[in-house]
């Protein structure tokens, strides 16, 4: 059994199905999809939870394929309102529902090892090369950064693909070190820099595992980051992998138009779902 862990609120419905349609057709080991969630609404009204009927239509597909897997909302409000981390982030451009993977090592239920995956990431290829990964005594294994290997680190690690010793982690305590970081800095990255500054055991991956420029024929997972383009000046492009026309225009790659029909076809009827 493989374990996933992706976060967010109700918005993230629509990358963490992209996430299980694209494990589902690269991949034959059943899988349980582990999903954090919180109710943040006082913060802002968008700021509510995955509703359970989302995430029951994700269960339902993966269990098609095989009926040993699983998606599992967990519902973290109560460990994350006691944390002032929550109401630091509340007029920040920056959503408090990425620092949920730093409440890890306090979610019940969650096994030693897991594979965080940001909810606008896809899975290209065969995920067990990244799974067999060493990580005896090493706290999470990540790629470097795309842009912050050249402006800020050599050995800047993105935070968007990490595979996770949880066991580990909670040894070494660097989740809560995170939050306490993030209690007395707001560094421009929060739970990147967070990471990057308190890690001491860290396994670098290859970047195939956290592609964040373009696929390449070797491209095990694609991140979809904003990245900057300087021609024909200098602008962000921002596309997220449900967003069909953007990636054809704007990133010119039809790689992912088996995935792009397939979510088509299934966001409606999770969207009826949840709105009956």
């Amino acid at each position: 059994m493989r374990h996933l862990l992706v976060s967010g609120n109700s918005y993230a419905g629509k990358g963490a199905l992209c996430v299980a349609l694209s494990y589902l057709s690269h991949n034959e080991e059943p899988v349980t999809i582990h999903f954090l969630t919180a109710d943040l609404s006082d913060l802002k009204p968008q700021f509510v939870p995955l509703e359970k009927q989302a995430g029951d239509y994700i269960d339902s597909l993966l269990k098609a394929k095989n009926p040993d897997s699983s998606f599992l909302i967990h519902d973290i409000s109560d460990i994350v309102r006691k944390s002032p981390l929550m109401k630091k982030f509340r007029n920040s451009s920056y959503s408090p529902y990425a620092l949920l993977r730093l409440f890890a090592d306090l979610t019940p239920g969650l096994p030693d090892l897991l594979l965080y995956l940001d909810t606008d990431t896809v899975i290209m290829k065969e995920l067990g090369p990244l799974f067999e990964t060493p990580m005896e005594g090493h706290e999470f294994a990540g790629a470097r950064d795309y842009l912050g290997r050249f402006w800020i680190g050599k050995n800047y690690q993105n935070s968007g693909v990490l595979l996770m010793n949880l066991k580990e982690i909670k040894e070494t305590g660097l989740l809560g070190k995170c939050r306490d970081y993030l209690s007395e800095h707001k560094p421009i990255l929060a739970d990147q820099d967070a990471l990057n500054y308190n890690v001491k055991e860290k396994v670098f991956l290859e970047d195939k595992f956290n592609e964040q420029h373009e696929e390449k024929e070797d491209t095990v997972i694609r991140h979809f980051t904003k990245t900057i383009r300087f021609l024909p000046f200098f602008h962000t492009v921002n596309v997220k992998p449900w967003m069909t026309e953007l990636v054809h225009s704007k990133l010119k790659t039809h790689a992912f138009d088996e995935l792009l029909t397939q979510y088509e076809e299934h966001y409606p009827k999770l969207e009826a779902a949840v709105h009956g």
